[in-house]
């Protein structure tokens, strides 16, 4: 929410899908580049999560060896 508030007045603040779609439904952002938003979020998001598990590898390991651990 911070960088939504910090971003917006600038770039439209789209950090999620949710603002994306928001942005096209109520202030008139172009859909075809929402789909483009949104495409490219999910792919950030993506390389968010596996560098995350990359820098917490150990970590992850040592407290699970199996990875048996369920929710």
């Amino acid at each position: 929410m911070f960088g939504i508030y910090i971003g917006g007045g600038v770039s439209g603040a789209h950090m999620s899908p949710a603002i994306s779609i928001s942005l096209s439904l109520f202030r008139g952002f172009p859909w075809r580049q929402c789909a483009l938003y949104i495409v490219v979020q999910f792919a950030a998001s993506m390389c968010a999560a596996g560098l995350t598990y990359t820098i917490y590898y150990d970590a992850l390991h040592y407290v699970d060896p199996a990875m048996e651990t369920g929710w």
